[in-house]
């Protein structure tokens, strides 16, 4: 497995956590969160469930993600085949 690039991971989340707070705790859809990293669907993939693994994010691989630290513990769906809006 290749390793991961710290820095995108740390982009990714910090994307995540201003989505998040721009959009009333609406997490990204993954084409959103793609698009904004500039990455394909695997390789984003595989970066959330990086944040997953450090407890980062609540990430059930499928459908639902959420933020994980203390004062920012938003909880709303999110889902990998939603439409854009």
């Amino acid at each position: 497995m290749r390793v991961l690039n710290e820095q995108k991971l740390l982009e990714m989340e910090a994307y995540i956590k201003s989505y998040v707070h721009d959009n009333n705790g609406e997490s990204p859809s993954l084409m959103k969160i793609m698009d904004e990293m500039g990455m394909v669907k695997s390789v984003a993939y595989r970066y959330m469930l990086a944040l997953k693994e450090r407890g980062r994010i609540e990430y059930d691989g499928k459908h639902s993600l959420s933020l994980s630290n203390g004062k920012d513990n938003y909880t709303k769906c999110f889902s990998v085949c939603q439409q854009e809006k």
